[in-house]
């Protein structure tokens, strides 16, 4: 949620008063035909929420650790098993490159990883100039992602943000992060102009 919303205000004039410390970490791949399954981080990897649920069919990449932050195990691990799939599905020659940013997070043996995806990283201070993900697809996330949390309490009239926020739990983030997936429209008109003109010739006709 917003910093400046009511919740944050109510949790602040509340008796003891303690930050609310819960969070996830998404981790977020796309090309120009579509998104990859995202990498969701938490706390913990068996929630109460999530009780008795199969992992591997989540819609997404289920990790865990104690800071819910990205390790360079886990993007090893997520490399090998989510994205490698993944991409192989989409590509009948399965040749890739995959573009990385200077997160100490993304270590370098990814570099020989795999014999047919090369993996290059951005320049150090470039992540936000040059990289598609950047350049409007996680914004145009989080922007579907909170109008679905809005929305669900709007269909909720008798409930007020604090009821509806409290009953909010890691099962309804996953779902919200699937329908707000779904809805984005992954565009790489400003780092690859021709690829956009050749995809509108091709609608056009």
């Amino acid at each position: 949620m917003p910093n400046k919303t009511f919740i944050s205000k109510s949790e602040k004039s509340a008796p003891g008063f303690k930050a609310t410390k819960d969070r996830v970490t998404l981790l977020q791949c796309s090309n120009a035909s579509g998104v990859i399954k995202p990498l969701m981080l938490y706390r913990s990897f068996n929630p109460r929420a999530l009780k008795n649920q199969n992992k591997d069919n989540l819609p997404v990449f289920w990790r865990a650790n104690k800071k819910a932050w990205v390790t360079s195990a886990i993007f090893c691990d997520w490399f090998r098993k989510c994205f490698v799939s993944e991409v192989e599905k989409q590509n009948l020659e399965f040749k890739a490159l995959l573009l990385l940013g200077n997160s100490p997070g993304h270590p370098r043996e990814l570099e020989t990883m795999h014999p047919n995806i090369k993996v290059s990283f951005l320049l150090p201070n470039t992540t936000a100039l040059l990289q598609p993900m950047d350049k409007g697809i996680m914004q145009a996330f989080k922007l579907y992602y909170i109008r679905i949390i809005l929305d669900n309490m709007e269909c909720n009239p008798d409930m007020n943000v604090m009821e509806c926020w409290n009953n909010f739990d890691i099962a309804k983030c996953i779902v919200n992060t699937k329908e707000s997936l779904e809805k984005l429209k992954p565009c790489w008109k400003k780092l690859w102009p021709a690829l956009t003109a050749e995809n509108d010739e091709e609608s056009v006709q």
